[in-house]
C-alpha cells in the first residue's frame, strides 16, 4: 500500500513498477534512436510516445528502429495530433 503522506517523487522512486513516465518523442527522426538509446534502460521510462506525424520516415520506420532497441510500450496518440507542442502541427493537415 502506498502511503499518501509521502512525495509523488519518494514512491516512484522506490516503487519503479507502480509509476513510470512516457516520454513524448516530439523530435526529428534522426533524434529519436538515441533519444531511446539513452533511456530505455532506465526504470522509471515505461514507454514512448510516437509523434503523430511522422516526417519523412514512416511509422513503421519508428517503430522497427524502437524494437532494435526495445520492448517497451510505443504509444501513437492521434488526438493530440499538433495540439502539443505547437510546432508539432506544421505540415499536419498540408
Amino acid at each position: 500500500m502506498i502511503n499518501v503522506g509521502k512525495k509523488f517523487s519518494d514512491i516512484a522512486f522506490q516503487n519503479p513498477a507502480c509509476f513510470s513516465i512516457i516520454l513524448a518523442c516530439d523530435v526529428p527522426y534522426e533524434e529519436f534512436k538515441s533519444l531511446v538509446k539513452e533511456t530505455a534502460d532506465m526504470g522509471l521510462v515505461g514507454g514512448y510516445k510516437l509523434p503523430a506525424r511522422s516526417g519523412k520516415k514512416s511509422w513503421q520506420v519508428w517503430v522497427e528502429t524502437a524494437r532494435r532497441i526495445t520492448e517497451k510500450p510505443l504509444i501513437y496518440d492521434h488526438q493530440k495530433a499538433g495540439s502539443e507542442p505547437p510546432h508539432t502541427s506544421r505540415g499536419f493537415l498540408d
